[in-house]
């Protein structure tokens, strides 16, 4: 016969077990609870903020931040100014502008999600503070025309809280938006906790938050992922182009005040497609939404006399000159396309008495 073993109990090694005492709720205590969490969240995320400041293993977050205080360093008047997405942060050479334009260049292209309300914002206070330009250049990605607003990306605009009600377009964010902004500016430890993790975890790896940015804007990447890149041409988001408008309501708001403030203060405005991946561009939704587009800023342009748009499509690169997505091309293949778009000015400006057969697009073999 099988006897069954006992089951065990062995005794802690405690004298006691510990007793919890609730003590009775008070307003006071209650008040004096919740402002010490307070006091310790607001202590964590302002450690957690000047981390981010100095370590951030996302460059993109911080670029518009580094290109508004490059905007309030300038001190001249009539500085060419080149704006636009991240394709012209990396992509247009202020120096090969210099080379061939004359005058001082200053890239202070930022990013897609920003649109075309950023470019606007900060001619509006370059002529506030100094006069207007001598040029501004636009470069943008097609896709980017079509964009509505993301306040997480407004979050990263360093300009005084609500200043999108003070700006000319004004931007409407709702309540869920607003909150968005919130926490993106205030609360890293929610809103930027991916990177504060890797900050963590991945000491080693993260970069200085400062953008590797030469003193005029430029940001030269020297190699590129090509990885990356055919990932960027594969996703769906980039397949369904076609389905969107040309150009959003404030897009177009923002590129009119734009060309308002030229046609006030008599300068050009130059806009041009960014660079792109050859085989991206061979998309059929690609080309369609990209003669959308070129018909509506004809159309711009028409009414628009200081507007002169570059190029009819973009400059097409092999996989091999690109960076990382299909619209951001690596440091020699920029100083390709800085060159084209600077010939294409100085023909604008002093056209020869007998121009040569310019194609419609540049394809860079």
């Amino acid at each position: 016969m099988t006897t069954m073993s006992k089951p065990t109990y062995e005794t802690p090694r405690i004298n006691r077990l510990p007793n919890e005492h609730i003590r009775s709720v008070t307003l006071r205590r209650m008040i004096i609870t919740i402002v010490s969490t307070a006091i310790v969240m607001v202590a964590i995320n302002g450690v957690a903020i000047a981390v981010l400041r100095q370590f951030n293993p996302n460059r993109y977050m911080v670029i518009s931040q580094s290109k508004w205080k490059l905007l309030n360093q300038l001190q001249e008047p009539g500085v060419n100014l080149i704006v636009g997405d991240s394709s012209a942060n990396q992509g247009v050479d202020p120096e090969v502008f210099h080379e061939k334009l004359g005058g001082r260049w200053v890239n202070l292209g930022t990013m897609a999600n920003l649109m075309l309300l950023d470019d606007t914002w900060m001619l509006q206070q370059y002529i506030d503070q100094h006069g207007p330009p001598t040029r501004l250049v636009m470069v943008h990605v097609p896709e980017s025309f079509h964009r509505q607003v993301h306040g997480n990306a407004f979050a990263q605009v360093p300009l005084p809280w609500g200043y999108w009600n003070r700006v000319d377009p004004q931007v409407s964010f709702g309540a869920k938006q607003t909150v968005e902004i919130a926490l993106a500016r205030y609360v890293p430890l929610y809103a930027s906790n991916q990177s504060l993790r890797t900050v963590i975890m991945h000491p080693d790896a993260v970069r200085l938050a400062q953008p590797p940015l030469r003193d005029d804007g430029f940001m030269p990447v020297i190699s590129g992922n090509p990885d990356l890149v055919n990932v960027d041409a594969n996703a769906p988001a980039n397949k369904k182009l076609a389905d969107k408008p040309a150009i959003s309501a404030l897009n177009e708001a923002a590129l009119t005040r734009i060309l308002e403030l030229a046609e006030q203060h008599s300068f050009p405005v130059y806009l041009a497609y960014s660079p792109v991946y050859d085989q991206f561009w061979a998309h059929e939704s690609t080309q369609t939404e990209l003669t959308k587009l070129q018909r509506e800023l004809q159309t711009i342009a028409a009414r628009h006399p200081t507007l002169h748009l570059l190029l009819d499509e973009p400059m097409q690169f092999p996989l091999s000159d690109m960076a990382d997505t299909v619209d951001h091309v690596i440091y020699s293949a920029s100083k390709r396309y800085s060159s084209e778009l600077a010939a294409r000015i100085a023909n604008i400006e002093s056209p020869p008495h007998s121009p040569p057969h310019s194609p419609a697009h540049t394809p860079i073999d």
